[in-house]
């Protein structure tokens, strides 16, 4: 691929919810923003949203890039949501098409993979730093926007990168084909601090852990979409979609 090409992305809605602090706007739409942001509105990319959480939809090869979602939704479940969708990744993991996966699309490739999803201990959330032994497409570190419970059973397998604090593997690299985060490069502090906010509602964290997020999310600039932190993440997608 050359940066000047046309490259056909298939975006693939996996969760309704809107976010109130970002434009009322959901995944989907947050991660066409994050990809036109990457290419600097330079059209380089044709992008299709496919809405699979209410109908079902899956878009049909050929697309150059299909990117996952995040959601709410648990990926270690067996139901007729993720089967689908493991049946459709090891459809198109046998194709020239390049898998970019976020949170659940990260948690759900995994399984597709093979490789098992838990519930974790307690939740990952808001501005994280990510350290990785050794250097994916030019990064070793990082800082991502984090809302997560789940996660991918602890393993050593070379395809896995990054560790925080609560989360062994923060990502999946292979080679011109998968690229995949635990966290969220499309969302803010913002984002993050208003879902830190529905959990304290609910009772799944405690005021100290709320603390600590708004602390990290205000100390700690994230990569991803913060046009003042260093833009790190946006510099490992840009490299995996357009060899650049």
């Amino acid at each position: 691929m050359t940066v000047s090409k046309i490259l056909n992305v298939a975006i693939i809605q996996l969760d309704d919810d809107r976010i109130p602090v970002s434009d009322n706007l959901n995944y989907a739409e947050m991660g066409e923003i994050l990809l036109n942001s990457i290419d600097n509105n330079n059209n380089n990319f044709k992008i299709d949203i496919y809405n699979y959480v209410n109908n079902g939809k899956l878009p049909t090869i050929p697309y150059d890039i299909v990117y996952f979602t995040g959601s709410k939704y648990d990926a270690f479940e067996d139901n007729k949501f993720n089967n689908g969708l493991i049946d459709y990744i090891n459809s198109i993991i046998k194709t020239d098409c390049k898998l970019l996966g976020i949170c659940y699309g990260h948690q759900i490739i995994a399984r597709s993979l093979g490789y098992e999803i838990i519930r974790s201990e307690s939740w990952e959330i808001g501005n994280v730093k990510v350290e990785m032994e050794t250097p994916v497409l030019g990064i070793d570190s990082f800082i991502i926007s984090q809302v997560h419970r789940d996660k991918v059973k602890d393993s050593n397998d070379d395809i896995f990168f990054g560790k925080s604090d609560k989360c062994n593997i923060q990502g999946i690299y292979i080679k011109d084909k998968i690229l995949t985060f635990q966290g969220h490069p499309e969302f803010t502090k913002d984002t993050t601090t208003y879902w830190a906010n529905e959990e304290l509602k609910k009772g799944g964290i405690n005021s100290e852990f709320f603390n600590d997020i708004l602390k990290r999310n205000k100390e700690m600039r994230e990569d991803g979409m913060d046009v003042n932190g260093e833009l790190k993440l946006q510099k490992m997608i840009k490299k995996f979609l357009k060899n650049v």
